[in-house]
């Protein structure tokens, strides 16, 4: 019967430092790092006639682009924490142009840095803490790469736009972390992201036909990513 008993006391006590663990709140250094489906929004372009483009010509991206998140944070208490991040990720894109109809593929790489801010909802009072969802907003900056976009219109004019260009970004994030209570510090994280640009994403653009080559900037407006991230987050204390 004593065996018994120390059994039995002795998972109580395991199960009741689990809960602790998991119930713990997150307070000082953490590291973060995740992997991103993304899904850009259709860019319209601003029209450039010498290159040929018009005002209902689009830049469109095919959905599942990836991508590569990480960030080192602090959190300073009551739920707050801050967090600088680094992030690159790649998508296809293509060019539908209607004004003379032609179309390309190329893809886009988007890479920045961005200052974050959180708030961890502590669900303890509810009697749920092995999750804990959380909000954040970030400001920062981005660039943007395009491989040499390549369109053929039907009239013969080649137009090629590539190049990169930067504005100041700004995003919106949900989240929710799931800690793994057999390492300590260690918790699983999943959030949605929606990034976008205060400004235009700028890129140099060319055309030809015949030997005639014009040049001028072509510029995006707007630049409108969702991203789903899935990821690991370690807290040093």
């Amino acid at each position: 019967m004593a065996r018994h008993s120390g059994g039995l006391l002795g998972a109580l006590a395991a199960l009741g430092l689990a809960s602790a663990a998991a119930a713990q709140p997150l307070q000082g250094l953490y590291i973060a790092g995740g992997a991103s489906w993304d899904a850009k929004q259709i860019a319209p372009l601003a029209p450039v006639p010498a290159l040929g483009i018009g005002s209902s010509e689009r830049l469109r991206f095919d959905a599942g682009g990836d991508g590569l998140q990480g960030s080192l944070g602090y959190a300073i208490g009551y739920g707050v924490r801050l967090e600088l991040e680094s992030f690159a990720r790649q998508d296809a894109i293509r060019m539908f142009a209607t004004t003379v109809p032609g179309s390309g593929r190329s893809t886009q790489q988007d890479y920045g840095l961005m200052a974050n801010a959180f708030y961890d909802i502590d669900l303890r009072p509810l009697g749920v803490s092995l999750v804990t969802p959380y909000l954040g907003a970030g400001l920062g900056y981005q660039w943007s790469h395009i491989n040499g976009l390549v369109t053929v219109r039907n009239n013969g004019i080649v137009s090629h736009i590539g190049g990169t260009g930067g504005d100041m970004a700004y995003q919106g994030i949900v989240g929710a972390a799931v800690p793994i209570p057999a390492v300590p510090g260690l918790a699983l994280t999943a959030d949605y992201r929606f990034m976008g640009l205060i400004g235009r994403t700028t890129a140099d653009g060319e055309a030809y036909a015949s030997r005639v080559i014009l040049a001028s900037q072509v510029s995006f407006t707007q630049n409108l990513t969702h991203s789903v991230i899935l990821g690991l987050r370690y807290t040093f204390n």
